[in-house]
């Protein structure tokens, strides 16, 4: 018998059944399907004698528009008299050989069509993209191709800080600063840090001259501003004075470029302009047990942890007297409500950077270029020590500096303020 199971890769296809002798290749019966429904047909029936070794074939009809091989062949066979002689069930073929059958054998047999899927062939995109990260994700594919002909050696440069990815192949920029997802774990950011592999699927490639080079923290800030998209960004501090600030201005100078809360001293210093959904980047050195914080829409009055939206926390996580904290009270943890991933600040003295999107209810916050937070605080309904925040729902307020009595700088503090749908 045959049959199939769905339609068939054309209506034109129809397929032949052949009952041969082993011995000799002689047909002995054959049959061929019909029309266009799945079946079963009934191709071929043969009585002979025990002992003959028999060979059952399938093949494509005269007529047929695609060949076989674009089709999966099963075959299964069952004997009703219930012998010993060995049947074949579920086999993957369009060939089968029976030793001999007894006398008395009463064997059926039927061969299962199936179309392989067929593959849907797309532009070629070349190399270089992020093949593990998701559908739709920047960097999944590859902004041009940049392949040089087969045969030919492609070079590539590859610079990876924290999840951010930028790749140039053969001279031509193919990943622009994309996020690298953690193909193991897609809610957690890239491992700080890991092996490089070479990695081949079965077919030849060859790899020379490969060289890697750690980039210290100041190189890797150097390369994350570099391939950072700064459109629509505004400087909010002038690197001078406290132009467009208020708040504990007193308490805070500037040094070398950067704004230093005064050691012993705090208080919120905080812009003048509220903002509502925004996204701000700045850069921060710790002293060692430094503790500051940015505060989110801040009402301009309270404690930023509380009466604002939320403070992120800045925090040397290093220091022994921190060993013992809440996890919601780390470095850019949303204090006292989310805590975050933690293991990517950069050694104390050095210069970190961060970047906080704000949107409505929202709040993600990137540390050296690995996602470390990503929180919806509305959901949030359990609090560090039971304490409130009533500032939770704020939809607006300013950004600063909340000031804890640390020597901690910021400097290239910029906003782009996210435009309501």
């Amino acid at each position: 018998n045959l049959q199939l199971t769905g339609a068939r890769a054309s209506s034109s296809d129809q397929f032949t059944f052949n009952i041969n002798a082993t011995s000799g290749g002689a047909t002995l019966a054959s049959g061929t399907s019909s029309g266009t429904g799945n079946g079963p047909f009934t191709a071929a029936t043969l009585t002979t004698a025990s002992a003959l070794p028999l060979t059952l074939t399938q093949t494509m009809a005269a007529g047929s528009v695609n060949p076989l091989t674009d089709y999966q062949s099963s075959l299964s066979c069952t004997n009703s008299v219930g012998s010993t002689t060995p049947m074949p069930n579920g086999v993957i073929t369009t060939n089968y050989s029976f030793g001999a059958l007894q006398f008395g054998d009463l064997v059926t047999c039927t061969f299962t069509n199936t179309v392989f899927p067929h593959l849907q062939l797309t532009k070629a995109l070349g190399s270089g993209g992020l093949w593990n990260n998701s559908k739709g994700t920047a960097g999944k594919d590859p902004l041009v191709k940049a392949d040089k002909p087969l045969g030919e050696w492609n070079t590539f440069r590859i610079v990876q800080v924290g999840a951010r990815t930028t790749i140039h192949l053969n001279g031509k920029l193919v990943v622009k600063n994309a996020i690298l997802e953690n193909f193991w774990d897609r809610k957690s950011p890239l491992p700080r840090a890991g092996k490089v592999l070479l990695q081949t699927h079965g077919g030849e490639i060859r790899w020379r001259n490969i060289f890697v080079k750690e980039l210290s923290p100041a190189e890797a800030l150097k390369a994350l501003s570099s391939s950072a998209d700064e459109t629509g960004f505004t400087p909010i501090f002038n690197g001078k004075d406290f132009k467009g600030w208020k708040g504990a201005v007193d308490n805070y100078e500037v040094v070398d470029g950067a704004i230093r809360c005064k050691a012993g001293k705090g208080g919120a210093l905080h812009t003048e302009k509220e903002f509502s959904d925004f996204v701000v980047r700045v850069e921060y050195k710790l002293p060692p047990g430094g503790n500051n914080g940015l505060a989110i829409r801040y009402p301009g009055k309270g404690d930023p942890a509380y009466s604002g939206m939320c403070e992120l926390q800045i925090l040397d996580d290093t220091a022994e007297k921190y060993s013992k904290l809440d996890p919601r009270q780390y470095n850019l943890s949303s204090y006292g409500m989310v805590a975050v991933k933690r293991g990517y600040l950069f050694p104390v003295g050095e210069w970190n950077m961060a970047e906080v999107t704000v949107k409505g209810s929202t709040i993600v916050a990137e540390l050296n270029g690995s996602r470390v937070l990503d929180a919806d605080l509305s959901t949030v309904k359990e609090y560090m020590a039971n304490s409130p925040h009533p500032g939770k729902e704020f939809t607006k307020g300013f950004f600063g500096f909340a000031g804890h009595g640390d020597a901690v700088s910021f400097r290239n503090v910029r906003i782009k303020e996210i435009a309501a749908k």
